[in-house]
């Protein structure tokens, strides 16, 4: 995988990793071949302040932040 690629891709997300993860994430992203960088750029990211202000605000529906995270009603 192309540095200069890898290296963009996390300026532009940084704000979704957490700072201690990055360079992690920067390893297994170097690591990957073209087609999976590929599907790995392409998912939409959501940001974590939006979850944790829904956490807080709806906190009385407990399950209103997973629901949110996972994207599936789990009962």
């Amino acid at each position: 995988m192309d540095s200069q690629k890898v290296d963009m891709y996390l300026m532009t997300n940084q704000k979704y990793f957490p700072a201690e993860k990055m360079v992690y994430i920067r390893e297994k992203l170097l690591a990957m071949d073209d087609s999976k960088f590929t599907l790995v750029s392409t998912v939409e990211l959501k940001d974590p302040t939006t979850l944790l202000l829904i956490s807080i605000f709806l906190g009385s529906l407990a399950s209103t932040g997973s629901c949110w995270a996972t994207s599936a009603w789990v009962s």
